[in-house]
């Protein structure tokens, strides 16, 4: 039963390396076609040179005998010369264009993977960036993706060149002599095989390297990024941080030293291998050339012709055959991330697309017993929350730390798909969230993201390129950036960033920047995720009454701990350990003197009640 087992994997691993291969050629000529095809006629041509290098070569030496014996004239051997220095300058000329040709196209496959990468992964579930083995699917995703442009090239040139020219040395051998073909074969095949046995090694080499490859690359970060290592270095956890990267390090090289010196091994044995067939074949055509069955013209030819053979197979071999089977396991990695984009079937949960498509929020969102718990949770996040959210209606969510504030926001937004029960937006259901997802939704995060970008394009991002001046003028008086831009310091035009020559805004300005680009985004719906809880109580509450004149109209849902501007909603929900604890308005929660008033009296000092 194992020896049936182990044969029918070596047989599913040929089919998917099969697989896999003939994905990345259709993508590549589909993306690339003219450069695709013009790379395989290179190749066709150049490998044609070397196949008019051995005849010519033999032709030159047969004429140079036939000379010598008074068989052929001088305008005969100065032909054949011709010919032969014909040969030799066309291989030149097409080894320097292939040569540089191939750069480009490197360049082009490798920014086309990146594209079609970075396009899979902005549609991908947000939920999978909770869930360890999505992240390392897009771990090995991406190291699959940098090896793409190499593989095909080595597909492409052994396929296009090499082979050309092994099937006509091989007849060209036949001809000569069969047994130089038979010993050349003996050398070659085991060679061969041993590669393609050794893509299934490697393959296993990527599954184990992945995981500390994220955790190398984790600890790099703390130790050379801008934003870590700040906190790093006054925590003094530098050394910390050195002795976990050090021994990730290690762990990468105790998995790949395995596997590389039991490949290196097989190798020096199957080197030792060519080096005989090598021998072997210049012993035969000696005895051959002794014994009149070859001429001299013949034997120079083909002892040329080996050396280049038997370099041209160890090439083809080691390094290029050696490479592709080193880095098919991550590129079947690449692929079947790709291929899992267009079949949602094969994920765990359904694909979420971008909140600029779908229907608008102009009736109720509605959510009924929805239950969600994310990937790898012991316990629900959220339990049997059922809600109705009325269109123009602003509604506060409260709650401490660990609450679900947060992840009902994010469900409620459509960036999560409920684990049980369903969500429907103006009636339309929610259970395929890619086909109820609100069409005018914008949001304003506690977790600010600084796009190095200027400050225009940071306030006006979502609006594709297609600017209202009245509008951004608007927000910008609504958000306060407008105080930004007093005293020509700062422009619309200025890159909020050191890095690309611009300039660092503080933390409450970057606030100011983030919310503007919420409210300028066209919307009916906005969620407010406590964007305001770096600021002092007082100010949050001056923002919050903003925000609500701003979200007059439309529905706005305001995620926050801390109670001191909850009057303005229409409704409050107060969340406590994934549930509804309590519902109502401001004045109803005050006087059930619940939970609510609990969390409000434990906070009021920090607030100035109005007269």
């Amino acid at each position: 039963m194992r020896c049936i087992n182990l044969k029918a994997a070596g047989m599913n691993n040929r089919v998917k390396i099969l697989d896999c291969t003939l994905w990345c050629i259709g993508k590549v000529f589909h993306l690339f076609p003219f450069d695709s095809l013009v790379y395989v006629l290179l190749n066709v041509f150049y490998s044609f040179t070397w196949m008019l290098q051995t005849l010519s070569l033999q032709y030159f030496f047969d004429t140079i005998q036939l000379a010598g014996e008074g068989k052929k004239g001088a305008g005969m051997l100065v032909a054949s010369l011709a010919f032969m220095g014909t040969g030799f300058l066309l291989y030149h000329v097409l080894d320097g264009v292939s040569n540089c040709y191939s750069e480009i196209v490197v360049l082009k496959i490798g920014h086309g993977m990146q594209q079609l990468l970075a396009e899979r992964i902005s549609n991908i579930n947000l939920l999978d960036f909770e869930d360890v083995e999505a992240l390392e699917r897009m771990e090995k995703a991406k190291n699959g993706a940098n090896q793409v442009q190499s593989y095909f090239l080595t597909v492409m040139d052994t396929v296009t060149y090499y082979i050309p020219y092994f099937i006509f040395m091989a007849v060209y051998f036949v001809g000569k002599s069969p047994e130089l073909a038979s010993i050349i074969a003996v050398a070659f095949v085991p060679a061969l095989l041993s590669r393609f046995a050794a893509s299934w090694q490697y393959k296993k080499l990527e599954d184990q390297d992945a995981f500390w490859r994220r955790k190398t690359e984790c600890y790099e970060k703390c130790l050379t990024e801008k934003d870590c290592m700040r906190d790093t270095r006054i925590l003094g956890a530098s050394g910390y941080f050195k002795e976990l990267y050090g021994n990730s390090l290690h762990e990468q090289y105790q998995i790949r030293k395995k596997v590389t010196l039991r490949e290196n091994f097989k190798q020096v044995l199957l080197q030792f291998v060519a080096a005989c067939g090598y021998g072997a074949t210049i012993g035969i055509l000696f005895i051959s050339v002794v014994n009149g069955s070859v001429t001299v013209g013949t034997f120079a030819a083909v002892i040329a012709t080996v050396s280049n053979l038997f370099r041209f197979m160890n090439k083809m071999v080691v390094e290029r055959i050696g490479t592709a089977s080193q880095s098919i396991g991550s590129i079947e990695n690449f692929v079947d991330f790709q291929r899992k984009g267009k079949d949602e079937s094969n994920w765990k949960r359904n694909q979420v697309v971008d909140a600029g498509t779908g229907c608008r929020v102009e009736q109720d969102i509605v959510l009924e017993h929805v239950n969600f718990r994310y990937p790898h949770a012991k316990k629900e996040a959220l339990r049997n929350i059922s809600l109705r959210i009325k269109a123009g209606e602003i509604i506060a969510v409260v709650g401490e730390n660990g609450s679900g504030k947060s992840t009902l926001s994010k469900l409620i937004m459509g960036l999560y798909a409920p684990t049980e029960g369903r969500i429907s937006y103006g009636g339309k259901r929610g259970d395929s969230i890619a086909t109820a997802m609100p069409i005018r939704v914008s949001a304003v995060f506690q977790k600010l993201h600084r796009y190095k970008l200027s400050l225009l394009e940071n306030i006006t991002i979502s609006s594709d390129f297609l600017i209202e001046e009245e509008r951004l003028q608007n927000v910008c008086r609504e958000s306060d950036v407008e105080q930004l831009l007093v005293g020509g310091a700062l422009s619309m035009d200025t890159i909020l960033d050191r890095e690309f020559g611009g300039t660092e805004l503080s933390g409450g300005q970057w606030q100011r920047v983030v919310i503007g680009r919420g409210i300028y985004r066209n919307h009916d719906l906005i969620v407010l995720d406590e964007p305001t809880a770096a600021i002092d109580p007082l100010e949050e509450s001056r923002i919050y009454q903003k925000f609500a004149q701003i979200c007059r109209g439309k529905t706005a849902v305001l995620i926050t701990h801390r109670l001191g501007a909850v009057k303005l909603a229409d409704r409050i929900l107060v969340l406590r350990d994934g549930r509804i604890e309590e519902e109502g308005t401001y004045e109803e929660l005050i006087q059930k003197n619940g939970y609510f008033k609990e969390m409000y009296d434990s906070q009021k000092e920090w607030y100035v009640e109005e007269a």
